[in-house]
This record gives C-alpha cells, structure tokens and sequence, in this order.
C-alpha cells in the first residue's frame, strides 16, 4: 500500500495552519482482519487508543489495544508519517491477507487538530467473483473521533463530556463557521490523503488446513519498510520522549533510535524509521494573550446560548471503587446545540465509593463476549418529576458471534431520575413560559404524536418529537394541551 498526503493551504485554503512545522499525518497504525472486529468506524464510540492517536498522533496504546484482538488479525500495519515538509510526499507498507481475513483498516491524526483523524475501515479487498483485487484507489476524509470539542486546526483542549460517537466532517456538519471545513455552499470536502492499493503477490494454497490455521495465528507485524527483516538494518530501542519544544500551547516531541551496526545499515541501504513524533501539550497549556475558549464571533447573530438551570448532581456512577457523579443542563433553542458548542452542558467530577470485594462480571464471559466502557448516565428523560435516565454499551462482535453473546452480556442499565422540577404541577406564571415556546421537535429519530401551543394561532396543534431534547411545550394530548394553555397566553 502507498498513503499518499494530499492536505495542503492549496487543496484546504480555509484557515490552514499557519505554524506549518505543526502539520503532519501521524504515524499510521491499522491491520487487516476479519469480519467480526472493527478498529474504528463512523457511529461506533473512540476506544482510549483511537483517542490518543487522534488527539496526540501517539500509537502505544491503540497498537496495544490491537495486539489484544489478534485473534482477529491477520497483519498489524505500522508506518511513519508524513511531518512537514513531507506532507505531501507518500509511506508505503506491505501487509497480507487470507480467506478469512480481507478487510482493511487503518488511521492517522492529522495534525494539528482538536480530535480528528483521516482513514479507511473495514475495505474488503475480496472481490464480488471471490478474487482478489489488483489495484486499489481509495480517497481518504477527515473524521472526528468524538472527544475533543474543538472546532478549528489549533483549539485548545475541550473534552467533550460526555463523548460523542464518531463522524464524518462535512461541509455542513459540524454547523459551525470556524470548522475549517464549513462550506455554506455545501461545496464537497476534497479529500485529504489517497491509498493506492496494489496486489505485488499470490501465496498459492496449502492443501494442509493446519498448517494455514498456524499460520493464521501467527500475527505478522508490518512496518513500513522490509528492511525490518534484514539482520544489518537492525535497532536499538527507541530513547525516551523529548521535552515538549514549545514554552506554552501545543508542540512537538520526539525520540529516536539507531542502528546498532551503522557500518552494516549504510552498506545495505536499510531505511527504516529513526525518528518518531507525536503532538505534546506544554506544562503551560495556554500562551499568554490567548483564551481557553474559541473565538465565538463567527457564530451568526441568532445563535442563542441560553440555557436551562443545571439539574441536581447525580448519584455515583458506580457502586464501589472510583466513578463519576455528572449534571446536565440544555439548550432553550435547539438549534444551538452545534453553534454553541463552546457552553458547557455536562458537568462531571470524580466519586469515591467504598473498594470493590469482589468481580461485578465472570471474566470468561468478558473474554468471549467482549464490550466497550459503559457510557456515562443519560440525561433524565422527563422535565419534571420522575424519570429514567440510562447507560449503555456496546458488545463489540458481529454476525453469528454476535448472536451467542447478545444474552450473555447486560448492555443497558436504567435507574431512576429527577426531571429539574420536583413536581410537574404547572402554575400560571409557569404556564404562560410554557405555552409562549416555540414549538421543538428535538433531535432523535422516533415519531410521537404530540401537542403543542401555538400562541400565534392561540390554539393547540399536534406534532411529531422526535422522543428526546425539545422543550416543556410538549403534551401528549390534545386536553391536556388546551387546559394548560388556553387563555393563558
């Protein structure tokens, strides 16, 4: 394979980096696998490896975390990135696959940036006639990983609480102009690197199935030279990491290797990587003369911030050992919810519980079922009174494997909540709040037949909610619409 980098002040104009010795593709780490494991995907949740590489470039702890599904790989891809002044230059890298395992993944941060990351996931390099493919050109876009709030090339660090799936960057998602792919026009994303996929070679079949599932378990590590295999191109270890290079703000750091027969290394031409880097954050996160938040002038004039009042502290994540009490609050104005992304709507800090005695879960079912981290407590689904807020997670298998699991393993939990009034009796001086609302569908994808006041027409109209967010002018029938707010307003 050959990435090759594309992002340039040319192709991507919009408010390029102007320290453009922090421009880079980090490192590249991915594998080929099968089709029940997924290194990352548009809609899943970030793993705590996928969220350093795309907040840091860092690899250590994403190619642990793929070392320990190697049971559903076939080769672990390594390469070097592209730093400038190489941004555009190309990496190349060889890899396998087999029967079972023809799907590719990989990622890089492209840097510098809030979270976001360029790839390609899950490409079945196994044609429709069962051959394999010859040649492959694939363009590669840019994806927030769903832990960053920040919306240009050199936010600084806002960790969005809690975190949001991963998604595609559009012209016209995030809603925000200072995305610096924003677009009103809605003008296509160029894309920011290409894969150029070519077959160099056919392994013919063994008539021995041992000897293939042998080979199968046997992960092969790639990096983006061969000369890994040469005995002359070998290293030492890589040094420790460098000291951030920058006094304040986001920087640089490094560490290095060399070869341990420089003689050898030079007769034979080995070329492999010396050198590795990664984002930092100085001991000073914030230089002088700067702001921790983005600048919000470029929000348009009717992006409303307001808010509700923050709802009472939850209880404790967790029942023993360390977890996390959170509170809430919410938009009056739906549509603020992506141009206001700088105000705050999840507040959260640590609890401490009594220790754990004993294992919540039978490890044999974590190893044969396997899940993510469970989500932080959903906001309470009522307004007033009591409700239910949830948590949940995912069972990170597919098809038949899937299956066997999905019984085995709890993957929601529910549990009682308040809604921000204690009480859902409405007064007069509530009621005509209420009623003067415009009306809120919200932002989810049910379709519930609603009622809400129209204080234009003065009367009550149905509607469909979409079953979460929205506001207080909502009921559920048409009565209870008209004894609410009728006259009142």
């Amino acid at each position: 394979m050959k990435f090759e980098g594309l992002w340039s002040s040319k192709t991507h104009p919009k408010d390029f980096p102007t320290s453009l010795w922090l421009t880079h593709f980090s490192d590249i780490v991915g594998a080929t696998h099968d089709k029940n494991y997924s290194f990352w995907a548009e809609g899943q949740w970030a793993t705590d490896g996928l969220r350093q590489l795309a907040e840091w470039g860092s690899t250590a702890i994403v190619e642990s975390e793929l070392r320990q599904q190697k049971k559903h790989l076939r080769t672990l891809i390594k390469a070097a990135g592209l730093w400038h002044p190489r941004i555009n230059a190309n990496v190349t890298s060889k890899f396998r696959v087999d029967r079972k395992h023809h799907y590719l993944s990989l990622a890089t941060m492209l840097g510098p940036s809030p979270d976001w990351i360029v790839g390609i996931n899950g490409y079945n390099l196994c044609e429709k006639n069962c051959q394999w493919s010859q040649t492959k050109t694939v363009d590669l876009y840019v994806y927030d990983v769903g832990t960053d709030s920040g919306r240009s090339y050199m936010s600084h660090n806002q960790e969005t609480l809690p975190h949001e799936r991963i998604y595609r960057i559009t012209p016209v998602y995030p809603d925000d102009p200072r995305s610096p792919f924003f677009s009103e026009d809605g003008n296509e994303i160029a894309p920011l690197a290409r894969l150029h996929l070519n077959r160099i070679n056919l392994i013919p079949k063994s008539c021995s199935e041992k000897i293939i599932t042998d080979l199968i378990d046997e992960l092969i590590v790639s990096e983006n030279s061969q000369d890994i295999l040469k005995p002359e191109c070998g290293t030492s270890k890589y040094s420790e990491w460098s000291e951030c290079n920058v006094p304040c703000g986001k920087g640089l750091r490094s560490r290095t290797r060399k070869y341990l027969n420089d003689t050898a290394a030079k007769l034979s031409g080995c070329d492999r990587q010396l050198v590795s880097k990664e984002m930092c954050l100085s001991s000073v996160p914030i230089c002088p003369g700067e702001t921790e938040l983005e600048d919000d002038s470029l929000l348009t004039d009717d992006a409303k911030c307001n808010t509700t009042e923050w709802t009472p502290m939850s209880e404790c994540s967790v029942s023993c050992g360390i977890g996390f009490m959170f509170r809430t609050r919410q938009f009056l104005d739906h549509t603020s919810y992506k141009k206001c992304r700088h105000v705050g709507l999840v507040m959260k800090k640590k609890c401490m519980q009594p220790a754990c005695t004993k294992l919540v879960e039978q490890s044999v079912v974590n190893s044969n079922c396997p899940v993510s981290e469970w989500s932080m407590w959903s906001p309470c689904n009522v307004t007033c009174g009591k409700g239910v807020s949830v948590k949940s997670r995912l069972l990170l298998l597919s098809g038949e494997n899937r299956t066997k699991c999905i019984d085995k393993v709890v993957l929601e939990e529910f549990r009682e909540c308040n809604g921000t009034r204690p009480t859902c009796e409405i007064n007069e001086a509530l009621a005509k709040e209420i009623c003067a609302m415009e009306k809120n569908e919200g932002l989810c994808n049910a379709n519930f037949v609603r009622y809400y006041y129209d204080k234009h027409f003065r009367s009550c109209k149905p509607f469909k909610y979409s079953g979460c967010r929205g506001n207080e002018n909502n009921f559920k029938t048409f009565n209870d619409c008209n004894k609410t707010c009728h006259g009142v307003v």
